[in-house]
């Protein structure tokens, strides 16, 4: 059986999130989730699991932080 790589992506330019939507979405091993919001992407971080995390580094340093240590938190990930 054949397993979806699932990605969340952040970003808050609509723009570029077309792009990463439009290239990644062409290959169908690919579950893709596309946030725009900091609160709304904590809030996903928290209820799923992600293989890949494309993030957008125009955060202030506290908020990046504390995103990257829920994310290696809930996915038990180290490679980050």
């Amino acid at each position: 059986m054949k397993k979806n790589i699932s990605i969340l992506i952040y970003e808050n330019d609509f723009f570029l999130n077309s792009i990463f939507n439009e290239q990644f979405s062409n290959i169908d091993i690919y579950k893709i989730n596309l946030i725009n919001d900091h609160k709304k992407l904590t809030e996903v971080i928290d209820q799923n699991l992600f293989d890949v995390f494309i993030l957008n580094f125009n955060f202030s340093k506290i908020i990046f932080l504390n995103l990257i240590e829920k994310f290696e938190t809930k996915n038990k990930h180290r490679n980050i």
